[in-house]
């Protein structure tokens, strides 16, 4: 193998490798930036999150049903 074949694959690997780097480097850099926006949603946080809108959709729910149990039992009377 002469010097200019050796000097050609280094700098094809090199520059692969670069590839590969940066690649990787910006999927993390997404990963935690997107990521933890998505899981910060998931979590209760004070009534602007998805969990909280959850939570009083359950409850508003569990007092309609409440009423509604109520109202079938004094219409049954």
């Amino acid at each position: 193998m002469n010097i200019d074949t050796l000097s050609t694959w280094a700098t094809v690997l090199s520059g692969y490798l670069f590839m590969t780097l940066s690649l990787a480097a910006g999927l993390r850099w997404w990963f935690r930036h997107h990521v933890k926006e998505v899981l910060a949603e998931l979590k209760p946080n004070g009534g602007n999150s998805i969990k909280d809108v959850v939570n009083r959709i359950e409850i508003t729910l569990a007092k309609l049903e409440g009423k509604f149990e109520q109202h079938t039992e004094e219409h049954n009377r």
